[in-house]
């Protein structure tokens, strides 16, 4: 190969130098940029491009100097004296940056970027006569251009035109919370606030803004203004009502949102949100009532359309729910939530490529705000890896870092440095697992430096995974090699069973997905058990409530690095849908989960086990049935499985020894066999992870019944408790 041959092209390093620009990439973009100006010395858009760069990294000098280059090699290009100008402004050099505005002028007189620029720098000189004239100008030219707007609002300000410059800060705002600009609606609005404007409207507004932003806790009290201002405000009850479902108190924010419906009975947004809020509350049929009555106000509303297909979905009747979903995006195609949640929908059904396709969309919520601002840069999507650093992070819950943590050993067979930013209470966990490099919490100490990132929750649609190929299903997490929990389970006897069943109570929808303690103690009174309680938070407090067989290991948990050392000792974990089911399904223990009626996606509907997790046995709710049926089923389930496993026990032990003598319990009741007596409990340290043989796996995993003639009744305390030697999976 010649040597003109190996060196890139100025366009295709001005490509990649562009690309890194867009994506917010400065220090990579410098870097392309330097090469690029080595190779090509007298390009000006080079050095044009290589000042941005560093103006974005915060150094102005540099910045300064490349700029000067630029214009050095081709003193007539506008834009460059402007960039110039801008970068001198903000090193407080007003004078030198004045006379950059005016050269970009002089060689394009028809400038409205650099017109606003001279009239900012002339504010701040304090030559208001000057920046009036200069936004006059402008105005001449074009009164579409907004930031002027701004810059004659604060001109207002200071030359004491109180009223106009309300005006501005007014209509400013109202554009831009229409735009979805909420920052710089925020920024007109705190102005008149400043100016001493106080409104119901204006502080509804501030709670809409504030919602848009996610900063939920102002919004409600922006509300609050509101209605102190003006209690019968219906936006302000709507936009109130909104941060109370945010914040997760449904039932208040139900009753703002009747009330909304009182004071405005035409406005349709106002039964949108009532309905939201209904759906929250477990009542999808008045939420039905209160979509309709939206789409009877606006039947081409695709807000309405859409939360018409949740009840649908709540109640069901998922074919009309998607029918419903389409329609929304039929009139508003770029309409994320819709997206999102039709996704929901088709990923419940087990369409896997199809729903995380439609998934995808929740990155363009405006939850979604401070996850894309966090890492700007290229998300991967099939770049080569070779000695590159990915970051992968969470979005939501712990339960999202378990669940496709799967994918992080795919990132490592491509050659790349893998780290992974979630929350400080897994770090130890996922720092143990041999295909990640690096743990962070950039919530707490900022993003780290990498090459790609990727968010979690988008790695199954990135690989395109279906049904039939999500990776590692039978498990692919390992446990720590030790736990403080290890003392109370090391004298345990019999068949080890963890429970949990509450979530975290901060993340929405742990209500529903969530029972009281005193729901799960029907199960205890089954023999041959030895119960252990895996719950932690404020719902462990439950314990105290009743009187129950179960050892406390939450006690112990100071991360899930516990949680699931714990887990690994036992030979079944019952539990609600919560991070605990997942490290369960992680580590490829047996997990029996109970579901909500509407269960989370993940989950799907209609089946009893799970394509993600290969040992899960799911236990869903009937429609208003509540936890009680699905408690004793599950009861049942367990004292069939417990049966089954004495007769494999029995068998075993028969062909050592003779049969035991099976005590009566009276009324018919079996009662487990007493096995050989249990060896020495081991030391604390030397408790490991002990693998069933496959009848014992079958007893848990396998069919309701026991073969031909009557199901057996269930064994019942006091328990005669088999021995530590015969593990169940």
């Amino acid at each position: 190969m010649s040597e003109s041959e190996s060196i890139p092209t100025l366009a295709a390093l001005q490509r990649s130098a562009h690309e890194f620009l867009k994506s917010s990439q400065w220090v990579a973009a410098r870097q392309v940029l330097i090469q690029a100006s080595e190779v090509y010395p007298e390009s000006a858009d080079v050095y044009s491009d290589l000042a941005a760069a560093e103006r974005a990294l915060g150094q102005l000098d540099q910045a300064i100097l490349h700029y000067q280059r630029s214009l050095e090699i081709d003193p007539k290009l506008a834009f460059v004296h402007n960039n110039l100008g801008n970068a001198l402004s903000e090193k407080g050099q007003l004078r030198d940056a004045i006379d950059c505005y005016h050269r970009a002028l002089v060689l394009q007189p028809r400038y409205p970027e650099a017109l606003n620029n001279l009239a900012k720098v002339l504010l701040r000189e304090g030559r208001l006569d000057e920046a009036r004239r200069a936004l006059d100008r402008l105005f001449g030219l074009s009164r579409e251009y907004l930031p002027a707007f701004e810059t004659l609002a604060v001109l207002c300000e200071r030359q004491g035109n109180v009223q106009e410059a309300m005006q501005h800060y007014l209509s400013l705002a109202a554009h831009y919370l229409k735009a979805a600009d909420s920052e710089r609606a925020l920024w007109g609005m705190e102005a008149c606030r400043r100016l001493g404007h106080r409104s119901a409207g204006l502080e509804a507004n501030r709670c809409a803004a504030f919602l848009q932003l996610g900063r939920f806790e102002e919004a409600r009290d922006a509300g609050f203004a509101a209605l102190q201002l003006d209690p019968n405000h219906a936006n302000a009850h709507v936009n109130l009502g909104s941060a109370y479902v945010a914040l997760g108190d449904y039932r208040s924010a139900v009753a703002l949102q009747r009330r909304a419906t009182e004071l405005a009975p035409t406005l349709a947004e106002a039964f949108i949100n009532l309905a939201s809020s209904l759906l929250e509350c477990e009542d999808p049929q008045n939420a039905l009532i209160a979509e309709n009555r939206a789409l009877e106000l606006e039947p081409t509303n695709p807000r309405a359309l859409s939360g018409l297909a949740q009840c649908y979905q709540t109640l069901g009747r998922r074919a009309e729910a998607a029918d419903l979903y389409r329609r929304a995006l039929g009139f508003a195609p770029t309409f994320a939530e819709a997206h999102t949640k039709y996704g929901q929908l088709l990923l419940s059904e087990g369409l896997l490529p199809e729903g995380f396709k439609e998934f995808e969309w929740r990155r363009s919520e405006p939850a979604a705000k401070k996850w894309n601002t966090r890492y700007p840069g290229a998300m991967w999507a099939g770049q080569d890896l070779s000695g590159k650093t990915i970051v992968l992070f969470a979005e939501g819950n712990h339960a999202d870092v378990v669940h496709f943590a799967r994918y992080c050993s795919a990132f490592k067979q491509r050659g790349a440095r893998v780290i992974v930013d979630c929350r400080t209470p897994l770090h130890r966990l996922i720092s143990g697992q041999s295909y990640v490099d690096e743990v962070v919490d950039a919530t707490e100490a900022g993003p780290p430096s990498f090459d790609y990132y990727a968010p979690l929750l988008s790695l199954p649609h990135v690989f395109g995974t279906a049904a039939n190929t999500i990776p590692d299903p039978g498990g692919y997490m390992k446990p720590p090699a030790a736990g403080p929990a290890a003392e109370l389970l090391s004298g345990a006897v019999g068949i080890k069973i963890g429970v949990s069943w509450a979530g975290d109570p901060r993340q929405k929808g742990t209500r529903q997905r969530s029972m009281s303690f005193e729901q799960l103690a029907p199960l205890f009174d089954l023999s041959g058990v030895a119960w252990f309680s895996l719950q932690v938070g404020p719902e462990r407090a439950q314990l105290s409530r009743i009187q129950h067989p179960l050892t406390d290991l939450g006690v112990t948990f100071s991360d899930f690095a516990d949680t699931a050392w714990a887990i690994s000792q036992l030979d079944l974990i019952i539990t609600v849908d919560s991070t605990v089911a997942h490290i369960a399904g992680a580590l490829g223990k047996a997990v029996w989960v109970m579901l909500p009626h509407q269960a989370d996606w993940r989950w799907m509907v209609d089946r009893e086990d799970s394509p993600w997790y290969k040992r899960a046995r799911l236990f869903r709710q009937q429609p208003v049935a509540g936890w009680e049926p699905l408690v004793g089923n599950l009861k049942r389930q367990l004292g069939y499985s417990l049966v089954k496993l004495a007769q494999v026990a029995t068998r075993a032990s028969a062909s050592v020894a003779p049969p035991p003598v099976v005590p009566s319990s009276g009324a018919g009741v079996p009662v487990l066999p007493q096995m050989s007596t249990p060896a020495a409990p081991q030391p604390a340290s030397a408790v490991t992870t002990s693998e069933a043989p496959p009848l014992v796996a079958d007893a848990l995993e396998g069919s309701q019944s026991l073969g031909d003639g009557p199901s057996p009744e269930l064994p019942v305390a006091p328990p005669a408790a088999l021995s530590d030697d015969t593990p169940l999976q």
